[in-house]
């Protein structure tokens, strides 16, 4: 499980870190029982909108806990 999991998380920061959308360089992904949970920051609400969004698109992802605050 902790393969899968850490196969998972990394799927999930590099869908961040490529989308070219999403400052994955502010996003703290961990990976629990196949739900995601994103910390850190976004710039603004469209950018932690599509955060949740990348990380719901990875295989084996069943939920998403978008944490993130907006950055004022």
């Amino acid at each position: 499980l902790v393969e899968i999991y850490g196969r998972m998380l990394t799927h999930v920061k590099a869908e961040l870190l490529d989308s070219g959308k999403v400052d994955g360089l502010d996003v703290n992904v961990n990976v629990l029982d196949d739900q995601v949970t994103l910390t850190g920051w976004a710039s603004s609400t469209a950018e932690k909108t599509r955060a949740g969004q990348l990380a719901r698109g990875v295989g084996g992802v069943r939920s998403v806990d978008n944490q993130l605050k907006i950055k004022d």
